[in-house]
């Protein structure tokens, strides 16, 4: 579940940086949202959510407005975990 999660951010990031770059801005998400302190329950169900914005377009476009300010140094890495 956590690989198709990262699979579907990692595409949505290519518009906003150059596809060499997208790589370490994932690593670097990762990092961050693993720092957060959050209960196994909790991850996973962020992880459900990213997957289910795949389908949803109203999860998808929170969550991508999520990363756009976090791109942009605007959000912490643990309001990307609260897009819904």
């Amino acid at each position: 579940m956590g690989r198709e999660a990262a699979r579907w951010v990692q595409e949505k990031l290519r518009p906003f940086h150059d596809p060499s770059r997208v790589p370490p801005e994932l690593i670097r998400l990762s990092l961050q949202l693993n720092r957060v302190p959050l209960t196994v329950a909790d991850r996973l169900e962020f992880i459900s959510k990213v997957n289910l914005g795949r389908f949803e377009p109203r999860l998808q476009a929170s969550l991508l407005a999520r990363l756009r300010l976090w791109l942009e140094n605007i959000d912490k890495a643990d309001r990307v975990l609260s897009f819904t």
